[in-house]
């Protein structure tokens, strides 16, 4: 599972590292889970106290050992109950002259955190259809408006 997920964000690790001029000589993945501390009742069923309920996985363009890009994903289910790992739309930039901290509210949903899987994806299809021939990295498309 591990490889699976990290297969599906790991390009824009590789996409942030190409616009800011690193070349990777390594990439690291983190993969934390977490078990549902009591039963679970998100909208598509029931998750048992005890079994899967969350992922944390952290994955890092690496260059001499030390991490320059790294993208943090957290999936898991009923936000409102299980507060471990946290979930957030932040992005953290450390440079120079200084640290900056973005928070991007109202854009995908916490509760359900599986949703956001999808909503990239289907957000970007009107740039994508309007966009020209080829390959198209997703940051040299139209800014994304999420659909309603």
């Amino acid at each position: 599972m591990k490889l699976g997920i990290a297969s599906y964000y790991i390009s824009g690790v590789y996409e942030m590292g190409d616009r800011l001029g690193f070349k990777f000589d390594d990439m690291k993945i983190e993969h934390e889970w977490y078990t549902a501390p009591e039963d679970l009742h998100p909208t598509f069923g029931t998750v048992k106290k005890g079994t899967l309920c969350g992922h944390k996985f952290t994955m890092s363009g690496m260059v001499n050992g030390e991490a320059k890009v790294s993208l943090i994903y957290v999936h898991k289910i009923c936000d409102d109950v299980v507060k471990t790992p946290a979930i957030d739309n932040k992005i953290h930039i450390e440079g120079m002259p200084k640290a900056l901290d973005i928070s991007i509210d109202g854009m995908m949903p916490l509760d359900e955190s599986y949703v956001t899987s999808a909503a990239p994806s289907v957000n970007v299809i009107p740039m994508v259809v309007d966009g020209t021939s080829g390959f198209i990295q997703a940051l040299d498309l139209k800014v994304v408006t999420p659909l309603k």
